[in-house]
């Protein structure tokens, strides 16, 4: 039976203690249309911009067991709804890239860290900074999912390991930038995703993404929105880029 699910594309929550408030109206807007689940990006909360300060760093990550956190449950409780977000995880006195999927009723369903390192600069502390190591693909209220975060992408051993599990939904957020121009989406159409759909094609389950958005910038490249749900190796339903919203999908 199909499951519905929400993907958002929205700008980076640089304020962890607003990210309930923040994440409040799309989950709101995706349980009116009946969704079981709403995903957001990597990172949305804090971003990716690591200093390589740990101390500066330190402040935009958040534990498992912070109030920020809490809030989201109980947000997720309040609508019957599942959130899956990813945030800047502090474990002790480590940094990781995280992703935490949790149901209607509050609870942990899936944690993730990303385990490729390529979100990390040279240089960096690896004393305080750190990836994952595991790849799960569990059974949980939502179906069978399994969650990448970005560039584990384009890791082959990590993609192998993934489709191994056999998950029905796939997720990856991502926080993906890429060069503004008057005709983004057909350069990413053209020239870009195809990379991402070889790579979905190998795991041979439905895929569900979303990227975050940041235009308000100087550099040529903005982090350019956008979420797919792939379903037999094709773009079922897509976001545009540049977008602020939520699509929604039966897989």
């Amino acid at each position: 039976m199909p499951i519905r699910m929400a993907a958002a594309a929205i700008p980076f929550i640089y304020e962890p203690a607003q990210a309930s408030r923040a994440f409040e109206p799309y989950v709101e807007a995706a349980r009116q249309r009946n969704c079981a689940l709403i995903i957001f990006p990597e990172a949305i909360i804090g971003g990716l911009d690591i200093s390589g300060d740990f101390a500066l760093d330190k402040a935009m990550a958040l534990r498992l067991d912070s109030p920020v956190i809490d809030e989201i449950r109980g947000l997720a409780a309040r609508y019957s709804t599942g959130i899956g977000f990813g945030f800047l995880e502090l474990h002790g006195e480590v940094i990781y890239n995280s992703f935490l999927l949790i149901n209607g009723k509050g609870a942990t369903e899936l944690h993730y860290r990303r385990v490729s390192e390529t979100w990390l600069p040279p240089d960096i502390d690896l004393a305080h900074y750190s990836c994952g190591d595991e790849i799960p693909v569990l059974d949980t209220s939502f179906g069978r999912l399994g969650v990448i975060l970005c560039g584990d992408l384009f890791d082959e051993g990590i993609i192998k390991k993934l489709g191994a599990g056999k998950p029905g939904v796939a997720l990856h957020p991502m926080a993906r930038a890429f060069p503004l121009s008057d005709d983004i989406q057909k350069q990413w159409d053209d020239t870009e995703f195809p990379y991402y759909l070889a790579e979905y094609a190998k795991l041979n389950a439905s895929v569900l993404t979303c990227n975050a958005i940041e235009t308000d910038t100087d550099e040529d490249s903005v982090y350019c929105g956008g979420a797919w749900h792939i379903k037999g190796n094709k773009v079922a339903a897509s976001l545009p880029l540049l977008t602020e919203g939520i699509l929604v999908v039966d897989i």
